[in-house]
C-alpha cells in the first residue's frame, strides 16, 4: 500500500489548507467548517468511495465520545495530485447521512482525498452545521443530562438525537406516534403524508423524546457568545414557547455543559497520508484494516469500488437508476451493480477465463479477475457493463429494463381485476426475482399478456412458496429466464424446483390442502399461519386500494420496521381483547374454556383477523368494536369523523368492508366485543369460525386469480 509521508509533507499541506502548523492532526472545527462549505472544500471523496450509511446510534454514540474527549480512530487521506493523469474523479460530500452524494467533478491539484473516515467526516460536519433551507438531517442534545443509572445503561454523558427526513421527530417516534399527531396539529398538519410535502420539513420539527432539545451548532454558538438563546431560528411553537419558559432552567444546563462543549471545539483528529492506491487489494486493505471506527466495506461495494476507480462515470449512472422514481428505490445501487454484472457475464462469459456458470456474488476477487487494473480495465466485460449503463437517447439499457420490470409487476387500475402488485409489495420481492425477471426482458422486447401473467405468478411463487436462500435459487431461475426466448418460463421454473430431491425448497398448495391446514375438523380449531409471508396475501387481496392510498409509494422515505411504514397490520378483533393478565382475577381464569387459552394467541394472528390499514386511521380507531369502526352496519350508512376519508375512498360502511375485504360481515355478529365473554365457550368458536372463514375465503380468491392450477395441472 506504499509507506506513510512523512510528517514535514503533511505539515506543508496543513498549513496550505488550514493555516495550522501541527504535524499530524486537525481541529474538528476546522474540517466541519472545510466540509461544511462543501464546492470550495479541498477534502473531496474519490469517485471509488461508497455513499454515507452510518447509522444514527452509531452517529450519537460519535458524538458522545467527542464530548467526553474520548478518541474516534483517524482520517486517511490520499494526495489528489498523484492521479492527476488518470481517469478518477472525485465527489463533494453528502449534506447528510442519506442524501445522494453530488455529482463527480474533476481533480484539482491541490485536493486531498478520504480514503478512510467519510461517515465520521459526515458526522462531525452535521454537528457543526448551520441549518439550510432543505436539509436532510439536523443533529439535536438534550441540555438535560443524563442520571447516573441511565449513563449506565446508555453508556452516554447526555442523549443525542438525529432529526431526518426519516426520523423527522427524532428516535423512539413511530410512524404517526400520538406526540406526533400533537405536534403535526400545532403547525396545522394532519399527517406526516402532509408534513413531507411541506417545504423545510426538519425547520419544523424537534427530538420529541428530548426534555430541553437544542440544535447542537445552536448550542456551540451560543457557548462562543455569536448567539443568544432568543436568536434560535427553530419555528415548532411549542419550542418557543418552552425557550421562553425555561429560559433559567436551559441557562443552567447549558452553564453545566459548557466544558464539555469546550473539549469539542479544542477536539482534534489524527490524519496519515498514504501513498497512490494501485489496486483493488490496496483499496481492501484500507478499508478493512484503518477503518476503525466506521462501517467495514462489503465484498460486493468493493466491486463497486474497483468499478469506479477504473470507470468513474459509473456512480452516477447507477444513481441516476435509482433515483428515478419510475424505476428505482426496488433495487439498491449495488443490487443494480449486480444485475448490471451478470447480464454482462452472461454474454461475454464464453470469451473470460473466469469458469463460472454465473456470478452469484461480487467481490474484489471477481473484479480482479473479470476486470482488474491492468490496460486501465479494458476488456470485453468491462466494455459490456458500459453498453448496459452508457445512455441509448434518454436512458441506459439497463434502466429501461427495469422500468418494464416494474411496470410489469405493478397493479395496473386500469384492468379490471388485474392481479399486478400494490407498489408497497413490491420491495418486499426478493432482489433475486428482479434479476431473473430483468433477465428474461433483456431476451424479450416484447411483452405479452401471458408473459406478464407468468412473471406476476413467478413473483409471488417466489415470495411466498421458497423455503430456502440456496444459490439455486438464485442460478436457477436467472439461467432458465436469460435462455428463454418466447413467453417468460414460470411454470418451467417451477417444474424445475418440483421434484422428489426438492420438495423441502418450495410446494404451491391447492385449496383443498389449504383448507385441511388451517382448520382442524376433528377438534374444530383454527390452526396458525403456514408461511413466515402469509400476510401477504392479505396485502395482495387489499391490492386495490394499498395502491390508490399510496400511488406514489417510495420506499426510500421509510425505515423497513413495522412501526416505521405508513401503513398497520391491524386486528380486526382488537389484540387487547385477549390479554388476561393484570385484568381478569387469577381466581376467574378457570372460568375460560380451555380452547380459548390454547387458541387464542394462534387465531387472533392470523390474516382471517388482519388488515392492512392505514396508520393514521387505525390510530385512530384502537380498540373501537367493528360497528365504530364501520366494519359492521347498514352498507350505505355513511362513515363520521376521522374515517370519513374522501381522499382515501372510504364515506361509507360498504367502503370499508371493501377495503378491508369483508366479505361475510353477519359471520362476525356474533363475536363478542367484551373479553369477559369468552367465557362462554361458543362465543370463542364464532370468533375461530369467523377468522377461518375469511381466511378459506381470501386464499380461494388468491389461488383463483393467480391461476395456480396453470402450474399444478
Amino acid at each position: 500500500m506504499g509507506g506513510l509521508i512523512f510528517k514535514k509533507e503533511i505539515r506543508n499541506i496543513m498549513i496550505k489548507l488550514f493555516n495550522d502548523n501541527k504535524l499530524d492532526e486537525i481541529n474538528i472545527t476546522q474540517l466541519a467548517n472545510e466540509i461544511n462549505n462543501n464546492k470550495s472544500s479541498s477534502i473531496k471523496l474519490p469517485s471509488f468511495q461508497r455513499d454515507a450509511v452510518w447509522e444514527e446510534k452509531k452517529l450519537e454514540l460519535l458524538w458522545d465520545s467527542i464530548l467526553r474527549g474520548f478518541p474516534i480512530g483517524t482520517l486517511l487521506l490520499c494526495k489528489a495530485n498523484e492521479y492527476l493523469n488518470s481517469n478518477l474523479k472525485v465527489k463533494n460530500f453528502q449534506g447528510s447521512l442519506r442524501e445522494k452524494a453530488h455529482d463527480l467533478i474533476e481533480i484539482s491539484e491541490d485536493d486531498l482525498l478520504i480514503i478512510d473516515g467519510q461517515q465520521r467526516t459526515i458526522s462531525i460536519a452535521l454537528g457543526f452545521r448551520e441549518y439550510q433551507t432543505n436539509d436532510s438531517a439536523v443533529l439535536w442534545i438534550d441540555l438535560v443530562p443524563l442520571s447516573d443509572s441511565e449513563i449506565s445503561t446508555e453508556k452516554m454523558l447526555y442523549q443525542f438525537y438525529i432529526c431526518s427526513v426519516l426520523k423527522p421527530w427524532g428516535k423512539g417516534i413511530k410512524y404517526h406516534d400520538k406526540m406526533e399527531i400533537i405536534a403535526l396539529k400545532a403547525l396545522g398538519i394532519e399527517t406526516r403524508k402532509d408534513s413531507l410535502e411541506k417545504n423545510d420539513l426538519l425547520k419544523n420539527t424537534y427530538p420529541l423524546k428530548a426534555s430541553l432539545p437544542l440544535p447542537f451548532n445552536e448550542l456551540i454558538s451560543i457557548i462562543q457568545g455569536t448567539k443568544q438563546i432568543s436568536d434560535i431560528d427553530f419555528i415548532h411553537p411549542y419550542l418557543t414557547k418552552l425557550y421562553k419558559e425555561k429560559i433559567e432552567e436551559i441557562r443552567k444546563y447549558i452553564s453545566q455543559i459548557k466544558p464539555n462543549v469546550t473539549t469539542v471545539l479544542k477536539y482534534s483528529i489524527p490524519i496519515y497520508l498514504i501513498n497512490k492506491l494501485r489496486n483493488i487489494d490496496d483499496l481492501n486493505t484500507a478499508f478493512n484494516r484503518l477503518n476503525t471506527e466506521g462501517v467495514k466495506m462489503p465484498p460486493d461495494e468493493l466491486f463497486f469500488s474497483g468499478l469506479k476507480l477504473i470507470w468513474p462515470d459509473a456512480h452516477n449512472l447507477i444513481w441516476e437508476i435509482y433515483s428515478d422514481p419510475q424505476a428505482g428505490k426496488i433495487l439498491s445501487p449495488i443490487e443494480i451493480v449486480h444485475l448490471t454484472a451478470r447480464l454482462a457475464y452472461n454474454k461475454t462469459k464464453e470469451n473470460l477465463n473466469y469458469g463460472g456458470a454465473d456470478l452469484l456474488k461480487l467481490n474484489s476477487d471477481v473484479f480482479s479477475k473479470l476486470i482488474g487494473f491492468e490496460n486501465n480495465g479494458k476488456n470485453e466485460f468491462l466494455d459490456c457493463i458500459q453498453s448496459y449503463l452508457l445512455k441509448e437517447k434518454s436512458i441506459s439499457r439497463i434502466h429501461g429494463i427495469l422500468l418494464k420490470a416494474k411496470n410489469i409487476l405493478t397493479f395496473n387500475p386500469n384492468i379490471k381485476d388485474d392481479i399486478g402488485l400494490p407498489l408497497p409489495m413490491l420491495p418486499k420481492i426478493k432482489w433475486r426475482v428482479w434479476h431473473t425477471i430483468c433477465a428474461w426482458i433483456d431476451t424479450n422486447e416484447n411483452i405479452d399478456l401471458e408473459s406478464r401473467e407468468e412473471i406476476i405468478r413467478y413473483a409471488l411463487f417466489d415470495h411466498l412458496y421458497f423455503k430456502s436462500q440456496s444459490d439455486e435459487i438464485i442460478r436457477e431461475p436467472f439461467s432458465i429466464a436469460i435462455k428463454t426466448k418466447g413467453t417468460f418460463p414460470g411454470k418451467s421454473i417451477y417444474n424445475y424446483f418440483n421434484t422428489p430431491e426438492r420438495t423441502e425448497l418450495v410446494k404451491i398448495i391447492n385449496i383443498d390442502e389449504y383448507q385441511s391446514n388451517i382448520w382442524d375438523n376433528e377438534k374444530e380449531i383454527s390452526k396458525g399461519n403456514i408461511w413466515s409471508n402469509e400476510t401477504d396475501i392479505l396485502f395482495w387481496i387489499q391490492r386495490k386500494f394499498i395502491h390508490n392510498w399510496y400511488p406514489d409509494y417510495d420506499p426510500s422515505q421509510f425505515l423497513s420496521k413495522r412501526e416505521d411504514l405508513p401503513y398497520d397490520i391491524d386486528h380486526i378483533i382488537p389484540s387487547f381483547l385477549f390479554e388476561m393478565r393484570g385484568v381478569v382475577p387469577k381466581g376467574q381464569w378457570v372460568k375460560y374454556p380451555k380452547v380459548f387459552w390454547e387458541n387464542k394467541g394462534i387465531v387472533s394472528n392470523t390474516i382471517g383477523n388482519f388488515r392492512f390499514w392505514p396508520k393514521e386511521l387505525n390510530r385512530a380507531d384502537q380498540e373501537k368494536s367493528l360497528h365504530d369502526k364501520y366494519l359492521l352496519g347498514e352498507s350505505e350508512t355513511k362513515t363520521k369523523g376521522y374515517n370519513h376519508r374522501k381522499d382515501l375512498k372510504l364515506t361509507t360502511v360498504k367502503d370499508i368492508q371493501k377495503a378491508t375485504f369483508f366479505p361475510n360481515p353477519n359471520t362476525w355478529e356474533k363475536v363478542p366485543y367484551d373479553k369477559y365473554k369468552w367465557q362462554d365457550e361458543n362465543n370463542f368458536k364464532y370468533f375461530m369460525k369467523a377468522v377461518y372463514e375469511r381466511r378459506l375465503e381470501m386464499y380461494t380468491v388468491f389461488f383463483n386469480n393467480i391461476n395456480w392450477n396453470k402450474w399444478l395441472c
